[in-house]
């Protein structure tokens, strides 16, 4: 009797487990069948909204501003929507730190057809706003656009804005879609993937209690949680009096850095289950500010699924020289970052060319 009950009861538990997996897998087929590939945005310059922001560099004295004017570059030249590559998209991604302000940008782009993406760092301390340059304002670093319009501008919104118009005058256009990742969003993508696997380079040991940054990493490759992968994109210089940590790195190592974690990440993904791309997915939509809605988020997601064998990605950084006086800036130049562009993440069937940026270059 007692036999007879627990083979029924295991019968019933294997047909429970059959009748949820087979639920789960028709529940993929069905959110498949109901995503579809996001539209490709219209980012001519004619019918772009307008936002209604005071937004500028000029924030940093507001007693010079004049109220409701926008002080802006004047656009690259126009660009129809005819002229876009088809299946083409491009992505801004800006990680900040606890101060907001853009401690990595990233402009991204993924071809569905080729299966290429595209990651091209943009130097945190690039050169911007040549207008405001010209009357001699002090500080004028890509980084600081997100907090300025941040601040002066309405929240995150303003800081988008404003992240968004800089952005366009070094690359000539806007990207499709932006995505910005703050620390605790960070920690928590690594944690649901269980950790990503580093090669540390070398010892790299920093701490910085008001940053509540505290950075202990031992050289060697190792699986890394949100809170260690977030030390090691970071780590900029070492401990001072400390011979076994290197003492400082530069923003070209740095990218590199960054680079291997989105590799790892890539990597990484390839091997997770539904429950853990569910978890990322929540985080995102809890944590990360973007304009992509939950069809375009699943969609990619999906693509690069079924597609991670066959998908290349590729990185590098803008060009740029170094001006130390009187304050430290990336300084581009024309012809290597249109040549990086062009290769890279341009999204229209022709050549950005010089007339297209606003590139605050050295005299």
């Amino acid at each position: 009797m007692i036999k007879r009950m627990i083979k029924k009861a295991l019968l019933a538990s294997g047909l429970i487990i059959f009748t949820i997996a087979v639920v789960a897998v028709a529940g993929i087929f069905i959110l498949n069948a109901m995503v579809t590939q996001p539209e490709q945005r219209d980012i001519s310059r004619e019918d772009r909204p307008t936002h209604n922001l005071d937004l500028d560099f000029d924030v940093l004295r507001p007693e010079d501003r004049e109220p409701g004017v926008l002080h802006s570059i004047d656009p690259p030249q126009e660009f129809g929507m005819w002229e876009r590559r088809e299946h083409f998209y491009t992505f801004m991604i800006i990680g900040t730190d606890e101060r907001r302000i853009a401690d990595v940008i990233i402009i991204a782009s993924y071809n569905v057809a080729t299966h290429e993406a595209n990651l091209v760092f943009i130097p945190r301390d690039m050169k911007v706003r040549p207008d405001l340059a010209e009357r001699g304002d002090n500080v004028f670093r890509i980084n600081g656009a997100y907090p300025s319009g941040r601040r002066f501008g309405g929240g995150d919104e303003g800081g988008i804005t404003q992240m968004l118009r800089e952005v366009e005058t070094i690359i000539g256009f806007e990207p499709d879609y932006y995505v910005t990742i703050g620390l605790v969003a960070f920690m928590r993508i690594i944690d649901a993937l269980g950790g990503v696997d580093i090669h540390v380079p070398f010892r790299m040991v920093y701490s910085d209690p008001a940053q509540h940054l505290f950075i202990n990493l031992h050289p060697g490759t190792q699986r890394l949680d949100g809170n260690n992968t977030l030390g090691f994109v970071r780590y900029r210089q070492g401990m001072p009096g400390d011979p076994n940590a290197t003492r400082q790195i530069s923003d070209v190592q740095r990218n590199e850095h960054q680079r291997m974690v989105i590799e790892a990440v890539a990597q990484r993904a390839r091997t997770i289950g539904l429950s853990q791309i569910t978890t990322i997915i929540g985080n995102m939509l809890s944590n990360v500010r973007t304009n992509m809605e939950l069809n375009d988020i699943i969609w990619f997601a999906t693509e690069y699924l079924n597609n991670s064998s066959r998908i290349t990605i590729r990185s590098e950084s803008l060009p740029y020289t170094v001006e130390s006086r009187p304050i430290w800036y990336a300084i581009p130049h024309a012809e290597p970052v249109l040549e990086v562009l062009n290769r890279t993440v341009n999204p229209f069937m022709r050549d950005l060319t010089p007339d297209d940026l606003q590139l605050v270059t050295q005299e």
